[in-house]
């Protein structure tokens, strides 16, 4: 799914929730051209995937939710907001 264009006036998505895979996500909010001079953007979707690498190690991770100000125009957010989603049955074990 191709993610929605921020809109030009708040720099925000579009109300909603859509589907895109981390590659997506960081062709879009990291390696874009407009957030070239970001200090900040690519550390912290570095941190992110070493994050994800250690979750997925323990526990089979479902999905990620991804929003927060890493989702808009801000060039420098300071963080990342994230919902992982595990499969119930690992948790119980």
């Amino acid at each position: 799914m191709v993610l929605p264009a921020l809109d030009e006036q708040t720099g925000l998505l579009p109300l909603g929730r859509f589907g895109a895979s981390l590659e997506e996500i960081k062709s879009h909010y990291v390696d874009d051209p407009r957030f070239a001079k970001s200090a900040t953007r690519a550390e912290i979707w570095q941190h992110f995937e070493s994050a994800t690498d250690g979750i997925r190690s323990v526990v089979p991770v479902v999905c990620v939710w991804v929003g927060g100000s890493f989702l808009t125009d801000k060039i420098d957010p300071d963080d990342i907001d994230l919902v992982y989603w595990a499969q119930t049955c690992s948790l119980t074990r």
